[in-house]
């Protein structure tokens, strides 16, 4: 995980985790443009406490996911 951003009032971090593939090749699309780039990231809003959710989905860019979230953090 790498993190991105951090929103000190809302106590949580935006992080984002490589997509890896398994011993089988999988080929994976950006959910919001439907790009195929060489690397796509799962992008997501980790609060300091709590349960850690799970991703929306493979993205090629923080762009693609703030635009498919609607996040203007």
């Amino acid at each position: 995980m790498r993190l991105l951003a951090r929103d000190p009032f809302a106590r949580e971090s935006l992080e984002r985790q490589i997509v890896t593939t398994d011993s089988t090749p999988r080929v994976f699309d950006c959910k919001w443009c439907g790009d195929r780039p060489l690397r796509l990231y799962y992008y997501r809003w980790v609060p300091d406490s709590g349960p850690v959710p799970e991703p929306q989905g493979p993205f090629c860019s923080v762009g693609c996911y703030r635009s498919y979230t609607e996040d203007d953090r």
